[in-house]
């Protein structure tokens, strides 16, 4: 198997606010709980997510795996699901696409910057 087809979860940064105001309010547990989409996608499906939010093609280099590179990473989230009520709302390619739009606001819309950044990617 290659990094690129290794399966990771990637959540967007809304969800992950709201679990954790749900979780400060509740000072009291002190438990553990995973924080996580429940879904798990290779880089080269978030990357596909990416050419297709952005409209651009991504050169990407192929590197050999390292020996501490996970295969996969999945999270149960259950105990927040049922504990708090909590579960993501903002999927793979919604979350690229409002990153994707917050960056093009945040930047200068002065073209070079906004190329050198898709072409860094």
């Amino acid at each position: 198997m290659r990094p690129s087809d290794y399966i990771y979860i990637y959540i967007y940064i809304d969800d992950i606010v709201e679990a954790t105001l749900r979780l400060i309010d509740r000072p009291q547990d002190g438990g553990t709980y995973n924080l996580g989409s429940g879904v798990g996608y290779s880089v080269n499906q978030v990357k596909d997510v990416v050419e297709q939010v952005c409209g651009r093609t991504l050169h990407a280099t192929y590197r050999p795996a390292r020996g501490a590179d996970a295969r996969s990473v999945e999270l149960d989230n259950t105990r927040l699901s049922v504990g708090l009520g909590w579960q993501p709302v903002v999927g793979l390619v919604d979350g690229v696409a409002r990153t994707w739009e917050r960056v093009q606001q945040e930047l200068p819309d002065n073209g070079h910057r906004l190329e050198n950044l898709i072409d860094g990617l």
